[in-house]
Formats: C-alpha cells, structure tokens, sequence
C-alpha cells in the first residue's frame, strides 16, 4: 500500500493545483476527462463501490495478462493521480460522506443513467442550495432531457446513434463495429466543458450544472457526413479508405506476413513525387492524369499501387516516400507502437508506481504545457485513500471514521 501522503506532487508548477475535484464517473468518459485534470495538479478523489464493480475492471487487457479487479490496463491508465475511496451510495452513511465530498469539491462528475442521482436525493437543485458555487457535470449516452434520456447502453451504441457506425467500412460489407468510440471522443469535450465551468467560476465566483450528451458531444467529429446531409440532403455511405478528392487514399500490402503502408495524395505535386519514386509509368498514364481520373479509376490505381509495394519493405518505403514529400507511413501494430522512436522522443509513456503492481507504464499526458507542465506520478487500489480522504481531506478523527466503517459505507 502507498504510504499516505505519498505521490502528493510539488504543487507551485502544476496549472490546476488549487482544484478539487470529485469524480462520481464510471467506465471510460468521465474517468479518462477527470485523469487530465489531475494531471495538471487537481486533487481528484474516486468514487467507486465495490457493490456495483465498475465493469472497465473486468475488462482486458490485464498487467501480464493475469485477470483482475486492479490489473486492467484501462482502470489503471485513467486512474493515475486519483485518491480512490469507496462508498456504497446505498448507504445512507455512505451519502453523508459524499455530501460532505460536495462540501470540499469545486466540482463534482457523474455518469450514471438519469434518475440515479435523484432517487439518492443528490440531484444538482438539491447540491445547489448546500453549495451554490458548486460545479456539477453530468454525463451519459443520451443526455437528460428528451424521451430516451433514460436509454441504457455503451459507447456502441452512442457510435450508433451518432451515425458513425454507418460510415465505417466497405460499400459491398456490413457496417464495421466501431466499439466504444463515443467513450474516447466525448471525453474530450468532458475536459473541455469542465475547465470552461471552472474558469468561469474562477472569473464570477458562480457555479453552474453542465448536461454533456455523449452522442452529442462525438457527432462534431463526424463533420463531412452531417454537411452532406444537411447542406446536399445526401447520406454519406461507406467507402473503405477512400476519401473524396484524395487519390490514391489508402492503405497497401508490403512485404512480409501482415505489413502495410499507408499513402494519402492530396495535391498534384505529391502525385508526381510518389510517380518518381515509384517509377511505374503512372504520371503518363492517361487513366491517372488528375485526381478527377484518379477517383474514376482508383480499382486500377489501388491495384497498381499495391502490386507495386507488395514486394517493398514498410519501413524503408516509409522513408522513400517521406523524403520526397509524400504523406506515407508504415502501419505499426501495438508493440511496435510502444517502441516507436518518435512516442519515445516525446515520452508519451512513462513509468509511475502502483501499490498492486509496482512500476507500470502508462500513457502520458498528451498535453506538453512549457510552464505548468503535467506530472503523471501514481495510481491507487480500490479504496486504498479512504482513511486520507476521511481524515486528511475531510478533517473527521478516529471516531466519526470508525461510525462510518461499522455502518457498511465503505464497500
């Protein structure tokens, strides 16, 4: 176990330091947004219950492939920096604590279907007039409001809804499962929306409630289909790599078991860039004169192109082709990945110490601030803080924690 105190960063560099957070979210919106702000400083306490298991805990892939409630890659990837407490919300004890967690926060996160917060009777209205300066975002697939803002699913099917689904794939396949897509965009405008509330609040002394849609907040990254749809009434189909206006856009078959290079052409000067160090005849073919032919063309160009790099190696096709100004790079798998010069140069994975697993890497904020930089350092078990978040955090002594122990809370 972490020594109590320990992994409490130096604070006079860090952006968010005087920022406390309390993060009610599960699965992997809410946790993946709140990891960013304790990152940068913010003191961030989780809530988790072991009553109702977060199912991202259940889920692979596991520290040296050996299942377990504190071993999955994601949970321990998301929950870097954050004090972990347990608290059996069903507990009337349980939410005492809680409402004194809302008492220290300046804003509290919470994922769980619409109505949840208000059966416990720690709805936003009633949060509000114990702290009026509270900052309070809610998350879920569908919203609160409207008629299936009480829809249950995952990020499949926000992917769905969000009409992504339907543009990922081949014209003549089944639509590609885009998995939980919207959990990895829509995180994103989690952070965005809840530093905005917390500038605001800094600036105004004014608290506010933030209503973040998942399928909503991922339609913006879908802008091509909802401009053809609501500029030209079209739908926007599968069309496998290809890209209007980009010919070739695609991905080829190299040399080896499974290699691949992706080559994307834009403009007319990267075509005859990538005709010269080919040296196939393609610039004088009257098939590929423009991208207009191109596009027209592109079963014969696809398969021109890939009779060409399947008997070249990635990486070294890689290097050819970036040096003479064309948008190409070889297709890494995972591990490749891990050890990819460029992720190391810029140390997107470090080292930081779990109490359960000792020294893991994790991936590394994706933000690289001059003077406030981030500092990743640490990652916590099941309610391993509930003494530090009882005694340091809410100032309560040996007896009021031994009350709230005794009454089943912290489960």
């Amino acid at each position: 176990m972490r020594e109590q105190g320990a992994g409490v960063r130096k604070t006079e560099a860090t952006a968010l330091a005087d920022v406390k957070v309390l993060d009610l979210s599960w699965a992997l919106v809410g946790p993946a947004a709140m990891r960013v702000l304790g990152d940068f400083g913010a003191t961030v306490v989780r809530v988790e219950s072991s009553v109702r298991i977060d199912p991202v805990r259940a889920g692979p892939p596991f520290w040296r492939g050996e299942p377990g409630t504190e071993r999955s890659a994601n949970v321990v990837n998301y929950n870097v920096n954050k004090r972990m407490i347990q608290l059996d919300l069903g507990n009337p004890q349980a939410r005492e604590v809680l409402l004194q967690l809302v008492d220290w926060c300046d804003i509290a996160i919470e994922s769980f279907v619409p109505g949840v917060m208000e059966r416990w009777n720690l709805h936003y209205e009633m949060l509000r007039a114990r702290k009026p300066d509270l900052i309070m975002l809610s998350t879920c697939l569908n919203g609160q409001t409207g008629p299936d803002r009480t829809g249950a699913g995952y990020g499949v099917g926000g992917a769905a809804r969000a009409a992504m689904i339907e543009v990922l794939g081949w014209p003549d396949r089944d639509p590609s499962l885009a998995r939980a897509y919207t959990d990895y965009t829509a995180s994103r405008m989690v952070t965005i929306a809840a530093l905005a509330a917390l500038d605001h609040r800094r600036r105004t002394g004014e608290g506010q409630y933030i209503d973040l849609s998942q399928v909503e907040a991922s339609i913006p990254f879908l802008g091509p289909a909802v401009l053809e749809a609501s500029v030209n009434g079209r739908v926007l189909r599968r069309r496998g790599n290809r890209v209007p206006g980009v010919a070739p856009h695609g991905v080829f078959a190299c040399a080896g078991e499974d290699r691949w290079i992706a080559i994307a052409v834009e403009s007319e000067a990267e075509w005859q860039a990538l005709c010269a160090v080919a040296g196939q005849g393609w610039a004088v073919d009257e098939r590929f004169v423009d991208v207009a032919t191109r596009e027209a063309n592109q079963d014969a160009l696809e398969a021109s192109i890939g009779a060409w790099t399947s008997g070249r190696e990635a990486q070294a096709l890689e290097a050819a082709l970036q040096a003479a100004g064309v948008a190409a790079h070889a297709v890494l798998d995972s591990l490749e990945g891990d050890k990819d010069g460029q992720l190391q140069a810029v140390k997107h994975f470090v080292e930081i110490e779990s109490s359960d697993l000792g020294t893991i890497p994790v991936e590394n904020s994706r933000q690289r601030l001059s003077r406030t930089p981030s500092d990743p350092r640490w990652v916590g078990t099941y309610g391993e803080d509930n003494d530090y978040v009882l005694r340091e955090l809410l100032g309560l002594d040996d007896a009021a924690i031994a009350e709230i122990a005794a009454s089943g809370a912290l489960q």
